[in-house]
């Protein structure tokens, strides 16, 4: 396995006003509404991987989060990517007030979404870009709406201008070369050496939940071809052999039935504790601890 991975080889500065892979080729006249192209630009892009929220529903956690602070210090944009045919676009976008909308291919879930978003604005990205799923963890979920405590606290206490990665998914992995706290997860370890470019030796810190906020500076940190194999393996086929991967089989027989489907690959649980690793923000021996309760969060200098 690692021969085939190496194969590829509160002074706020919020005043300040491709090649992609053709599968998820999705941004068009046909799949897109809504262009930000004339307009200022913000320092915050919120991207929102939906699939079967209701509109009504995730407008209400928006527009909290919309008349949070840093939200208003920083300018948001915010963009959803929904994988639900069967919608449509333009109520999704009335309904939830966003600055645009796409449609994707159902595959990859929300790890698919991100790295889909990475690649197509890898020259371009925001200063920062905050990843959400349409029902995020740090919402009450019964409170239409409100944004649960220790978010909150996160980004009025910990979000600031050096922030490189925020993780905001509410739970924290510790993993020692694919060991997850007694849970295998083998691939993480060719993605240890993609991204190190040396054998795993070390434990890492992995923030849960695809959801997390990155600096512009990190993401171009990392070389575009890292991005677009990881995206090339989420959004595999049916047939390729990720799907016939037996673990983490706790996750695969207690989660998905024993199937590893391109809507939903066991690959992407793999990926959910890759994030924090591919930003710089896991490793022990060069950050120390970085997690503090449900968050992980490293600056930059």
């Amino acid at each position: 396995m690692v021969i085939f991975v190496l194969l590829f080889e509160r002074i706020l500065p919020w005043t300040s006003s491709k090649c992609y892979p053709p599968l998820l080729s999705a941004v068009n006249d046909a799949t897109a509404i809504g262009n930000l192209t004339d307009m200022a630009k913000p320092q915050l892009e919120l991207v929102i991987s939906h699939f079967a929220a209701d509109p009504t529903r995730v407008k209400q956690w928006l527009d909290m989060v919309r008349y949070e602070s840093f939200a208003q210090r920083l300018g948001m944009k915010t963009i959803i990517y929904t994988k639900n045919p069967e919608i449509d676009l333009q109520e999704l976008k009335d309904g939830t007030a966003a600055d645009e909308v796409h449609l994707m291919p159902n595959i990859g879930r929300e790890s698919g979404t991100i790295l889909h978003h990475i690649i197509t604005t890898y020259d371009h990205p925001a200063p920062f870009t905050m990843f959400a799923q349409d029902e995020p963890f740090w919402v009450a979920p019964d409170g239409d709406g409100v944004l649960v405590d220790w978010f909150a606290n996160a980004m009025t206490d910990e979000f600031g201008p050096n922030t490189a990665f925020l993780g905001l998914g509410g739970l924290v992995d510790t993993c020692h070369c694919g060991n997850c706290n007694g849970n295998l997860f083998p691939l993480l370890n060719p993605i240890y050496t993609l991204l190190e470019k040396d054998f795993c030796h070390s434990k890492n810190f992995a923030s849960l939940g695809g959801q997390f906020i990155v600096s512009r500076s990190r993401i171009q940190a990392q070389e575009l071809g890292v991005y677009k194999w990881l995206h090339n393996m989420i959004t595999a086929p049916q047939e390729h052999w990720l799907h016939e991967q037996e673990q983490p089989s706790q996750i695969k027989e207690g989660y998905m039935q024993g199937h590893s489907t391109p809507d939903n690959p066991l690959f992407g649980h793999t990926l959910e504790r890759t994030w924090s690793m591919l930003f710089g923000c896991s490793y022990e021996h060069l950050v120390g601890n970085p997690c503090n309760g449900k968050i992980c969060h490293c600056r930059d200098p």
